[in-house]
């Protein structure tokens, strides 16, 4: 060991107890319902600018310029949507062992009871945290998204006044 040792050569190793189990799950719920949140309020948001170009844009002789520009900025409100959508939609696929859909396949009350004997935790947060992970990386993309067709929408009104 070196005279100033590495965090990585102090830290002890710790067995997982049900506590700190307990402590980690939570956490990763917590963290999932933030992102479902910011994907609903993010779904609100992006509902606004889509009822004013639905309510504005048809029947206005715009300039094709500015027209590609709202079309382009259509398109992406519509994908942010949709990935913010995706964020939210239940995932039913992959009936882990220890988890209610799992048991929801179960035929007999002694399939389940068999299967609560294991002590499925540490894979219940390891599935959990990869499930929140997507869902940040879908929301960071339908934020990214969003910007770009917001800045689109922004340079259609710019060109409409310029060229009209």
């Amino acid at each position: 060991m070196t005279a100033n040792p590495t965090p990585e050569e102090v830290r002890t190793p710790v067995p997982a107890s049900d506590h700190r189990l307990g402590q980690a799950r939570t956490e990763v719920l917590a963290e999932m319902a933030r992102a479902d949140a910011k994907a609903g309020a993010l779904l609100t948001v992006l509902g606004l600018p889509l009822a004013i170009l639905i309510a504005a844009v048809p029947g206005r002789g715009l300039p094709a310029a500015a027209l590609v520009m709202v079309a382009v900025g259509t398109a992406g409100l519509a994908v942010a949507m949709s990935l913010a959508l995706a964020v939210i939609r239940p995932r039913l696929g992959g009936a882990m062992s220890g988890s209610y859909l799992h048991w929801a396949t179960c035929t007999t009350a002694h399939e389940i009871t068999a299967d609560l004997t294991d002590d499925h935790s540490a894979a219940h947060i390891a599935l959990l945290s990869r499930m929140v992970r997507r869902k940040y990386t879908l929301l960071h993309y339908a934020i990214d998204i969003t910007a770009g067709a917001l800045g689109a929408l922004f340079l259609a009104l710019v060109l409409a006044l310029v060229l009209s």
